[in-house]
């Protein structure tokens, strides 16, 4: 390593910790006088080289320290010297290391059950550019700790290095939403050539070993792991009402698809020591009696399902793992995860499928194909397929496209995919003797079939006889292309007029460099070369990234397979999907990524590793452990002549009003309209980010000289270019051109999708239905959008056209001591009933009060009278009335004296000086007036007061967004005095005309007055309220105005009966800003005898719906109520889920009531059509709110039991029930 001095210097170590006082609270890693190191300037780079290590590391210089010393002394940070074994008093050479030498390729962080996005992700990362950093440093900025994990510099890993601007930063997520599918194919129940069935390989291997690595890990994800797998039927053995059931595939064979599904939403936090307990005995005994009783169980169904008078035996097989459900599954996946911006979880970020197959071969349709890579490709999921199969010749995974029977085209056509990782299991060696050889073909079972001895191989010791196999294939393939009738080519060509691929030779064929084929390059490692490269591939037992080969050729224009048009080649089909599906016609699209490449290879996820057939492909467990996020930067952009010739432009600008500026920057010095823009253009590219694009990498420069900015952002086929000069910021928008091939009524029939489902715990699979649709940002109004990102606070932004982020909660009464002692003594589940005391109303309202005095950040001034009292109660003290309706100002006198006012924490909200609860005053007028006999007294006389304009409530009017009621100033809504929590405040000739800021206020009820669901008191509200503070981004930078709106949705009645709802949307908070808003509400809804959990949009997720979650269904209870009349039926069905601890969550006025478990584990509702409950488990209860509420998984599948048994009146318990409710 060079270095800028002429020779190392020593210094003595002595050690210090970030930011003790006893070092002055110093915040760095280290001190020296800089006196002692010639040349030494803020910022550079010390290579430290300690006795105890051969190798270097380094840190960065940012503190200046002027004593001297006889001795020359370096201060090094404790955790830094404790990393790289440096002691107290060791000596340690120092030199001044370059920059460039030592910046980084790429660098890892992970971290684990913390939200951050993917503005978050753009931010830490420019917090991280021109730092020094370390292998295990622990980085806490913008409220999420990271770990680094792994550090790239040419090829190799190193402990240490240089962040610079060009250097990758990837993030991985240790709490990602996993779903796991395991393909049961006929190959299956076969032997591997190492004597394990394939799906012992699966059980017995690949499963404990993931686990094993999820804990070595720390790893905390939540899996769903689902069995898959496709029966197809003799076409014969169906009448056609059988035809009419099942579906039909593009070679016209007759099928159904099921899914099992294992394991749903599960997180442990030790999944190997729960094993031999619960959890993989549990799975293991499952997964077992799945494959061994699967054939069976399956075609006891179809017979149950498909046999009628004319169809008496239905013949159905299962398929293989090339012509199994790989597509369906995974747009069934990507269906459960498209809406990332509703049901916002805190304690996970990414999504994961893990394919586990015993092939790699799959028969595919042509759109299913194209539709999916896109689908895949702009969702930025995470895709491994694991093969439990022995890697073929030639390459996986390898799609082979089906021809139809019409067709005059004489050769299959293959795709190699680009778009997902691959992984080959191997188990273990667990025998003594070693071996070696690995089988990389399977040989025919018509080989072995006729043979006394078996396949012997005969050999010849002769080297002249010896045979040149690759010159036999060359010839064997030569005389393919002579026998065809496009003989006349020099290479066979496809339906597209491109040549067909060799997959046993793709080395031959490179394609055009694309956005989709670039989408991803950032996560890979590079070799010494810069070239992206797979870690878990290799060669003789080393990884392909440690192996530089200088001679190995890069992909070019003239190795591109041109498209080559003959007479009688079509011209007019749809585009091979081996090319990107941006090349839609002659006119492709054209760019280049980093460092000018115009090419890549056809095979490989990277394209810049060249297919060798000596690689072996290992498993990818640094992507299984910890998935890979989507990068936030790319290399393509499209060069002019496409954007000329393929894209459609158009344009907006965004004017800065400098009159918001100060909402964003506060009444500070350093308020000035630069800084204002450069805020408003980095929320710009946020806004961006979130929603899929990445940015161009090296667009983002700023030109300080002239204060000029430009980023190229990109997300599929578009691409948006903003540049900022002066007052304005110009937004360029490039669209594709339309073009012939797109969607055909045909295309779009095949993206709907009829399979058949089973969840954990119900009996039966049911018919369900789903549509495949891909995410579409071209209609979202950019222009809109841009213009109105710098008023912070439209209210237009929060609908969901514009995507922002929702997360909605329920507040539920508090019932841990009951589920704790359900669990204890197992007496039944029905024991709900005893939390209703006589007390519980009054408790319930008290702390509902509290609770919202938190949501609005309201506190108590100081108490000046003792008497000041609370009390929601209307017990009369007699001794204490002593005013009259008759005198209103001594009684607002007495009244002012006797309250304890609210006072706002939120500095920026304006409110009256004294605010005041409308219960307390009622509560207070009871007591202490004459005439006042109750509450309805009470509220009459305050509406005579506001009348008289002596006091007045805080307004809130109405204004529509997705059909929720928005609070604005509205003096309409102040001349009503209701009972709840409402705040209200004295009327003076100073705050007559005032405009308040908003407060969540709520009435309280005891029921809906209303059977017109239009005018259920219960419809949601909406309110806006500001974000307190933003997280530093750790260096003093201001990203984000101090105050952040955000909207928060919400029951305007309370009921003591029901679930409380609400919600929050935001649009530009940091992650961490809205999970901590949402854990200080939880606590302090807990501390108030409330539990608050989080719950999902659809709660249900119904299988006909499909709008719905495709991979979540409820599980149906049968009911039996023959005994109870219809009259009765809904006040018994209330009575029932009363006492099982279920409370309603939609009023029981209108259609279909649902309800929550007070744990928050579980919803239910009743089906009058099939005279069944539907039981739903809740996908958003993760661990920690599970283990505050003790709703367990051994305590919901308790639950479940014993309601099943009671609904099936088991030892009379319902009949008792019943009776008793009816007779009361």
């Amino acid at each position: 390593m060079k270095s800028s001095s002429d020779s190392d210097t020593s210094f003595r170590v002595y050690l210090f910790r970030r930011g003790d006082k006893k070092s002055g609270n110093i915040c760095c890693d280290v001190i020296l006088n800089n006196k002692d190191l010639p040349n030494l300037r803020i910022g550079d780079i010390l290579q430290i080289l300690s006795p105890s290590s051969q190798q270097p590391f380094y840190v960065q210089y940012m503190h200046e320290h002027n004593e001297t010393y006889r001795e020359k002394r370096i201060y090094l940070e404790k955790t830094l010297a404790d990393r790289f074994s440096v002691l107290q008093n060791d000596t340690v050479n120092v030199s001044i290391a370059e920059k460039k030498q030592i910046a980084l390729d790429s660098i890892e962080l992970t971290f684990r059950e913390r939200y951050m996005s993917r503005s978050d992700m753009w931010r830490f990362r420019r917090c991280l550019m021109n730092t020094c950093t370390y292998l295990a440093q622990k980085l806490d900025w913008l409220g999420v700790p990271t770990t680094v994990h792994d550090l790239w510099l040419k090829g190799e890993n190193v402990s240490s290095g240089f962040i610079s601007e060009d250097t990758r930063v990837v993030f991985r997520s240790s709490s990602s939403l996993v779903l796991i599918f395991v393909q049961v194919g006929s190959e299956m129940w076969d032997m591997d050539p190492f004597g394990d069935l394939y799906f012992e390989k699966c059980l017995n291997g690949f499963f404990p070993e993931l686990f094993e690595k999820w804990k070595s890990n720390n790893c905390a994800h939540y899996v769903t792991l689902i069995v898959v797998s496709r029966w197809y039927f003799d076409e014969d053995s169906l009448d056609d009402v059988a035809k009419e059931k099942v579906s039909k595939d593009c070679r016209g064979r007759y099928y159904e698809d099921f899914y099992r599904v294992i394991i749903q939403n599960e997180h442990y936090d030790d999944w190997k020591s729960v094993i031999p307990k619960i959890v993989m005995e549990k799975l293991n005994f499952q997964l077992r009696l799945v494959f061994f009783n699967y054939r069976q169980t399956i075609q006891d169904f179809i017979q149950r399902q498909l046999v009628t008078e004319s169809c008496k035996r239905p013949v159905a097989e299962l398929s293989t793992a090339a012509d199994g459900n790989f597509f369906e599954a995974l747009n069934l996946s990507m269906n459960s995860f498209n809406a990332y911006y509703t049901d916002r979880r805190f304690e996970t970020v990414g999504h994961q499928i893990i394919f586990v197959t015993a092939g790699a071969v799959f028969n595919v349709d042509r759109h299913m194909v194209n539709f999916t890579k896109q689908r895949s490709i702009d969702m930025g999921v995470s895709l491994d397929l694991v093969c439990l199969g022995e890697q073929p010749l030639h390459v996986v995974p390898l799609f082979v496209f089906q021809r139809l029977s019409e067709s005059a085209h004489p050769f299959e056509e293959y795709l190699i995919p680009h778009w997902m990782n691959y992984s080959y299991y191997r188990m273990p060696v667990r025998s003594a003797i070693s071996i070696k050889f690995r089988p990389r073909i399977k040989m025919c079972e018509e080989l072995l079939q006729g043979t006394e001895f078996g396949l012997v191989m005969e050999t010849n010791d002769d080297d002249e006889d010896e045979i040149d196999m690759d010159a036999y294939d060359e010839k064997a393939f030569a005389s393919l292309i002579a026998d065809s009738p496009s003989k006349s080519l020099e290479k066979p060509v496809g339906s597209d007029g491109r040549p067909l691929i060799n997959p046993f030779k793709p080395e031959e064929f490179s394609v055009r460099i694309t956005a989709n084929r670039r989408r991803w390059i950032h996560v890979f490692p590079v070799d010494k070369l810069g070239r992206a490269k797979h870690s878990h591939h290799y060669v003789a037992g080393k990884s392909i990234v440690h192996i530089t080969q200088m001679d190995e050729t890069e992909p070019d224009e003239k190795s591109l397979s041109a498209l080559t048009v003959t007479a009688g080649s079509p011209l007019r089909r749809p585009p091979s999907p081996q090319a990107s599906s941006m090349e839609k016609n002659m006119n492709r699209v054209t760019g280049q990524g980093a460092g000018g490449k115009k090419c890549v290879w056809a095979w490989g996820s990277t394209g810049e590793e060249k297919w060798n057939p000596d690689v072996e492909i290992g498993v990818d467990w640094k992507s299984l452990v910890r998935s890979g996020l989507l990068p936030i930067t790319t290399d393509f952009f499209p060069d002019g002549r496409s954007i000329h010739n393929d894209y459609l432009v158009t344009a907006h600008q965004v004017l800065i009003d400098n009159d918001v500026m100060h909402e964003w920057l506060g009444e500070t010095k350093n308020a000035n309209a630069e800084k204002f823009k450069s805020l408003v253009f980095d929320q710009m590219i946020s806004q961006r980010l979130q929603r899929g694009f990445q940015i161009e990498d090296q667009s983002d420069r700023i030109e300080n000289s002239k204060n000029i900015r430009e980023c190229f952002l990109s997300y599929s086929r578009t691409y948006h270019r903003l540049f900022m000069e002066g007052d304005e910021i110009s937004v360029t928008q490039y669209f594709m051109r339309p073009s012939e091939f797109d969607e055909t009524a045909e295309s779009v029939q095949k993206e709907h999708h009829k399979y058949l489902f089973k969840v954990p715990d119900s009996d039966d699979y049911v018919v369900s239905t789903t549509t495949f649709k891909a995410i579409n940002l071209l209609k979202l109004n950019w222009s809109y959008l841009d213009t109105q990102i710098q008023y912070r606070n439209s209210p237009s932004l929060f609908k969901n056209e514009f995507k922002c982020f929702f997360s909605r909660f329920l507040v539920t009464p508090l019932c841990s001591s009951t589920t704790k002692k359900i669990i204890a003594e197992r007496s039944g589940g029905d024991k709900y009933g005893a939390i209703k005391n006589e007390t519980f109303d009054e408790r319930q309202k008290e702390g509902f009060i509290k609770f919202l005095e938190t949501v609005n950040r309201l506190r108590r001034k100081v108490d000046r009278h003792s008497s000041k009292s609370r009390s929601l109660g209307l017990d009369a003290d007699v001794n204490k009335i002593t005013y009259s309706i008759n005198d209103p100002e001594s009684l607002l006198k007495a009244w002012r004296e006797s309250c304890s006012f609210y006072y706002f924490y939120e500095t920026t909200a304006r409110y009256p000086s004294e605010v005041f609860l409308a219960t307390e005053f009622v509560a207070w007028l009871v007591v202490n007036v004459v005439e006042i006999v109750d509450r309805n007294c009470a509220i009459d006389f305050a509406n005579e007061l506001i009348a008289n304009s002596k006091i007045r409530v805080l307004p809130a009017g109405q204004l529509d967004i997705d059909g929720v009621s928005v609070s604005i100033l509205n003096k309409s809504t102040s001349d009503v005095f209701r009972y709840g929590f409402f705040l209200c405040y004295f009327v003076d000739e100073q705050n007559y005309d005032e405009n308040w800021s908003q407060a969540l206020q709520c009435e309280i009820v005891t029921r809906c007055p209303s059977s017109i669901l239009s005018d259920c008191c219960f419809r949601l509200n909406a309110i806006e309220m500001d974000f307190l503070t933003q997280k530093s981004d750790g260096t003093g930078r201001q990203y984000l105005p101090s105050h952040i709106p955000y909207f928060v949705l919400f029951n305007p009645v309370f009921c003591t009966n029901k679930a409380f709802e609400i919600s929050i949307r935001w649009f530009m908070a940091n992650g961490q800003t809205v999970a901590e808003l949402a854990r200080q509400w939880c606590n302090k809804a807990n501390s108030m005898n409330f539990h608050m959990f989080p719950a999902p949009d659809d709660p249900f997720a119904l299988p006909n719906n499909p709008n719905s979650s495709p991979l979540r269904c409820p599980v149906s209870i049968p009911f039996e109520h023959e005994k109870i009349s219809s009259e009765n039926l809904p006040k018994a069905i209330l009575a029932i889920l009363e006492i099982f601890g279920f409370i309603e969550i939609d009023c029981h006025m209108h259609p279909v009531p649902q309800f929550v478990h007070m744990s928050g584990g579980m919803f239910i509702s009743f089906d009058k059509n099939q005279n069944c409950f539907l039981w739903a488990w809740n996908p958003m209860m993760s661990h920690r709110y599970r283990s505050q509420m003790s709703c367990t998984e051994e305590f919901q599948d308790y639950m479940l039991a014993d309601f099943r048994q009671f609904c099936k009146n088991v030892s009379g318990r319902l009949d008792t029930f019943i009776a008793n409710v009816l007779n009361d």
